[in-house]
């Protein structure tokens, strides 16, 4: 049945019988379906309808109506009325189609967007990282031989999908193309911000940084550096596990940890993406050297006199031994503190296997070093935070201050993990499976397929994988070398909401399959296997 004829089937049928229910059964149509039709034609309307419509009358989107009325974005999407023409008869060409796609998803994107940068201020710091970015790409090409640390690393990225059934592994087998997990593999400098390697890991997932997200270190990590012993259990939360010390977990905020905001301004410095340009080209320009951090709260000197009033505030819990668990519990900590600078590299926080971490003698002697660092800076910031001296514009990144956080610190895991939208609960797993040293430098007399690249066990790498290998080193540009599963994508329900999308997107009723289709192209979902090279 044509839709634009079954259309008019819901509305003479609704006439007759006059519920809802029973004209979708008629019809053999679902109930979602003909709700639609009734409330675009002004047939039929619910209290929940009347209050979806007038806020969306507003000009609120479907995220923020789902917010505010405490439902989620499908009961939105379901309670409104079609857009106009979306049963018309008329077809368009394949070009057409895709161009009206690509709009929509531009514009899609820009309207559900985490956050956006509209304060007139930090748009001028964000234009200034920017140009500064642009700038001084061409003049970041390796100048020295490479030969105490790795150059390049290689990151294995993966979605925790918890436990699923075998039904569950079958669908995303059949239908999402998996082998044996969702996952990608990058490429990318050491130098790397967690900051940019965000971006990367948005796109490399297909979605559109519409949500929070944190990085953590993995709870025996995150107790081994506060003094804790405990070991991760499921059944338990950060409330129950961290059993190590405040205070020492706040003698590394501004080291490692970032100091607990809801400043989305501060948190989402540069998030400027506006719809003129594809939401892929916005997140390579973010994810590609030059690296640099523009927000103000995560500075070393800023960071670590917020944990000093911290520690001032709570000076009695602190000397009662209360572990950071139990003042989580008591409402102290006001989120959980396992959340990572982002302006650390990559090389400052995971390392490749075979590569020992720091035992405890080195990182007290780092933290002593740290402290005395403090000490240093801080009579050069005033009592806000800000350096004293302060230049309105800069020619190049080493006059921009906070030069202190460039000092370098241990990296300590080999394990990393990244947490996105906390409604729908998605978890990526990071861990460092290589690395690469690259032994000559790279000017115009030799080319890339002339650099030696060895990898962390001394093992020269040649061809097309050393080339690519170079390629990240001098262009500053991440490279995807594996790909298991299609994407996946923004505000689906999660891991288990993705395979009920999946087995209803080929399973379900036509018509329901043919919504599914068109809703996920708006999420920018194609359904299509990527390749490696074309993902980032």
């Amino acid at each position: 049945m044509a839709k634009d004829e079954l259309y008019q089937k819901i509305i003479d049928d609704y006439k007759v019988t006059g519920s809802v229910k029973r004209t979708a059964e008629n019809l053999g149509t679902t109930l979602v379906r003909t709700q639609r039709v009734l409330i675009t034609e002004g047939l039929w309307s619910s209290d929940t309808s009347d209050a979806i419509w007038k806020l969306y009358q507003k000009g609120l989107t479907v995220k923020e109506i789902a917010e505010k009325l405490c439902v989620t974005e499908k009961t939105v999407q379901a309670y409104l009325p079609y857009t106009k023409g979306y049963y018309s008869n008329t077809e368009k060409s394949d070009d057409a189609l895709r161009s009206s796609e690509y709009r929509s998803r531009k514009r899609n994107a820009a309207d559900i967007r985490v956050h956006y940068v509209e304060n007139g201020e930090k748009m001028k710091e964000v234009k200034l990282y920017t140009d500064i970015k642009d700038d001084l790409r061409l003049r970041e090409l390796p100048e020295r031989h490479v030969v105490n640390e790795p150059s390049v690393l290689q990151l294995h990225l993966e979605l925790n999908m918890e436990h699923p059934d075998e039904s569950d592994r079958e669908i995303l087998k059949r239908y999402g193309k998996v082998l044996q997990g969702i996952s990608r593999d990058i490429l990318v400098c050491e130098d790397m911000t967690l900051h940019a390697l965000h971006y990367a890991i948005q796109r490399a997932f297909g979605w559109e940084n519409s949500h929070l997200h944190r990085y953590s270190f993995p709870t025996e990590t995150f107790n081994m550096l506060t003094g804790g012993t405990l070991r991760y259990d499921p059944r338990k939360t950060w409330t129950e596990l961290y059993d190590g010390s405040p205070l020492k977990w706040a003698e590394l905020v501004g080291t490692y940890f970032r100091f607990p905001t809801d400043d989305l301004d501060d948190l989402y410095w540069d998030d400027d993406y506006n719809g003129e340009v594809s939401i892929k080209s916005w997140f390579r320009r973010k994810y590609t050297r030059n690296y640099y951090y523009g927000g103000d709260s995560e500075h070393f000197v800023i960071a670590r006199r917020k944990a000093l009033v911290f520690a001032d505030r709570y000076k009695r819990q602190l000397a009662d031994e209360m572990t950071i668990a139990e003042m989580g519990a008591k409402g102290f900590f006001e989120q959980e503190p396992n959340e990572l600078l982002e302006r650390l590299k990559v090389s400052e926080v995971i390392c490749p296997p075979g590569v020992k971490t720091p035992d405890p003698f080195m990182l007290d002697k780092q933290n002593e070093l740290r402290q005395g660092l403090f000490g240093q800076c801080d009579a050069k910031y005033d009592k806000e935070g800000f350096p004293k001296v302060l230049r309105k514009a800069y020619t190049n990144i080493e006059e921009v201050p906070w030069g202190e956080d460039d000092k370098r610190v241990l990296p300590v895991t080999n394990e990393l993990l990244y947490f996105y939208d906390y409604g729908d609960g998605w978890e990526v797993r990071i861990s460092c499976t290589d690395g690469f040293y690259i032994n000559n430098r790279y000017d115009d007399n030799s080319g890339i397929e002339e650099m030696c690249v060895y990898n962390i066990r001394d093992e020269r790498i040649e061809g097309e994988e050393a080339a690519d290998i170079a390629k990240v080193k001098v262009y500053g540009k991440p490279e995807c070398i594996a790909v298991d599963g299609l994407p996946v994508m923004d505000d689906v329900g999660g891991p288990y909401g993705y395979i009920s999308f999946l087995q209803e997107l080929y399973e379900g009723e036509p018509e329901e399959r043919e919504e599914n289709k068109t809703w996920a192209r708006g999420m920018g979902w194609t359904g299509r296997m990527p390749k490696g090279k074309s993902v980032l």
